[in-house]
């Protein structure tokens, strides 16, 4: 019959998949999305650490010393007294023709011609090495990630108070559409903050990451409109120098994506980097902006609904079953304790090892930029950072670059020692928040549970021994322990990640192969060795003391 539909279609047809858009996805079902790399080493580079050539890190050490010397004696009335980049030029021209060689046989390397190797990995398993690049880059930058008090105006309404938060956005790219996850969130971005809004921030939350200023701290000061902009493009050229390999996820990596009850099909993987604005909730109190040791003091006195990242806290350290702790001599005293070097020499060596990582950032910036098209003076580039980095190295103790400093709170010291020990390796991240495993110790059965890194800051006084004071606190949660009751038995043994891997592995192998990727960063080296300081806290005047970086493994049965 005329008209009459084919037979087929009479038949039931099977239901086609929901097209994948913001309005249909939830975070479980983004999460178990299969990623296929199509070569594997756009997923390995997120967390291998990159270091220029040897050569080039010399030459730019050297070219750094000259200014350094020529500035020292323009001050002594011997050189000309005016030495901007453009005038140092002629006097340090042979310096920079030898870091620019050097810069050049870097880039003339000849490529990998090695087959691309594919790989796949689950977005949820993808999100924390992505999180970890960012959050790596520079403390500031960190800062920010964890979100930083604010108060925030959107004329004609009036100032709000809350926290400011750098946000780290993965969009999702398919030929018929477009989602973004906020990486720390873990859920559909906030809206962007609109970049002409006024902006008042604490003085020590810094305008840039390269030049903090030197203001009373706890003062509000109201940043330039520009400040978003301004702020967004340091932060992303010093993510790209640090980390080169974000360079593609910053424009888009292709991939191929297998989402649940879907099929393959091509698409983009990318980053983007904003700010947001959470405003503080009605009748919140002023816990929601206090750092992550004084909110999690006040959470045992004080329990509050605010989640951990409204509260400031780590992000990229969860430890995900509760530990044993001790109770503090003096809660307060955390916040209140200063600490000092007592020895000039120490802070001359966290000073070297500030510089080597900016020299680092800096060679790596240069030989991603290269050669501007147009460009006439190639040399300049080059003398302007030079004389940027020979600035930073006269004021570099008092800034976030240097670890240790002069004198320094102990809650400050705190999160920037966390900050050095996570972006010394991913590995070292993700055993201080706990990895699953079955632990055999001896005159014990089997038992499940996690095992995790503590990292311990031991602080001891140079008294007698009655009257000797110590303090041992375990720098991912802030707090205190007993500096014996977490270890292992000897001879204990461990099972990884069960059931998928069935491989037993000692808790002293374990031990000395996360100390061995510890040891690789010289600050982290020389902190295990022990520094010697003198500590002020509410209880006792200036007394000499040791600081020490204590690691070992901590195994936490599960309780059901």
């Amino acid at each position: 019959m005329a008209g009459s539909p084919h037979p087929s279609m009479l038949e039931p047809q099977p239901s086609l998949p929901e097209p994948f858009t913001a309005a249909t996805w939830d975070m479980a079902t983004l999460g178990k999305t299969v990623v296929q790399f199509r070569d594997r080493a756009q997923l390995t580079a997120l967390t291998q650490m990159t270091s220029p050539p040897a050569n080039a890190l010399n030459a730019m050490q050297q070219l750094v010393d000259v200014i350094s010397s020529l500035r020292s004696s323009a001050q002594e009335g011997s050189s000309p007294p005016s030495l901007t980049p453009a005038t140092l030029h002629p006097y340090v021209s042979d310096e920079a023709y030898e870091l620019l060689e050097a810069l050049q046989q870097a880039s003339a390397s000849p490529p990998s011609h090695a087959a691309a190797i594919p790989s796949w990995t689950l977005l949820d398993a993808l999100s924390p090495k992505l999180l970890w690049a960012v959050a790596r880059s520079s403390y500031p930058t960190l800062q920010f990630v964890e979100g930083v008090p604010a108060k925030v105006c959107f004329p004609p309404t009036e100032w709000q108070s809350g926290i400011l938060r750098l946000a780290v956005i993965l969009q999702l790219e398919t030929a018929g559409s477009r989602v973004e996850l906020d990486l720390a969130l873990g859920r559909s971005p906030q809206p962007d903050l609109e970049p002409h809004c006024r902006i008042q921030l604490e003085a020590d939350h810094f305008a840039g990451v390269e030049y903090p200023p030197t203001l009373e701290e706890g003062l509000l000061l109201e940043r330039s409109p520009e400040w978003l902009t301004q702020q967004l493009q340091e932060t992303t050229d010093r993510l790209e120098s640090v980390q080169p390999a974000l360079h593609a996820w910053l424009t888009g990596v292709p991939v191929d994506l297998l989402l649940p009850n879907d099929v393959w099909q091509g698409g983009t993987l990318r980053l983007r980097l904003t700010f947001d604005f959470l405003p503080q909730p009605q009748g919140a109190t002023q816990q929601a902006h206090l750092n992550p040791i004084d909110a999690e003091l006040l959470e045992e006195l004080e329990p509050t609904p605010s989640t951990r990242l409204e509260m400031g806290d780590r992000l990229l350290v969860q430890p995900t079953t509760p530990i044993t702790v001790v109770e503090m001599p003096f809660p307060p005293a955390i916040a209140t304790t200063m600490i000092r070097l007592a020895e000039p020499a120490t802070l001359e060596k966290f000073i070297g090892y500030a510089m080597q990582l900016e020299l680092i950032v800096s060679v790596n910036r240069l030989q991603a930029q290269g050669q501007q098209p147009g460009q006439q003076d190639v040399l300049l580039p080059l003398v302007q950072e030079a004389a940027r980095l020979a600035d930073l190295t006269t004021a570099i103790a008092t800034t976030h670059f240097c670890l240790l400093q002069p004198e320094l709170l102990l809650d400050e010291l705190l999160p920037k020692l966390l900050w050095h020990l996570t972006r010394s390796s991913f590995t070292a991240t993700e055993w201080l928040g706990g990895v699953p495993a079955i632990v055999y110790q001896p005159q014990t059965n089997w038992q499940s549970g996690t095992l995790r890194l503590v990292m311990g800051l031991n602080l001891q006084t140079h008294l007698e021994r009655a009257q000797a004071e110590h303090w041992f606190i375990d720098l991912a949660t802030g707090r205190f322990l007993t500096a014996e009751g977490w270890h292992l038995e000897a001879g204990a043994i461990a099972q990884l990640h069960p059931p998928t891997s069935t491989e037993l592995v000692p808790i002293e192998q374990l031990q000395a192969q996360l100390q061995h990727n510890l040891a690789a960063a010289p600050e982290l080296a020389c902190l295990s060795q022990g520094v010697m300081v003198e500590w002020l806290t509410p209880a006792h005047d200036w007394q000499v003391g040791q600081l020490t970086l204590q690691a070992g493994l901590e195994f936490i049965p599960n309780l059901f």
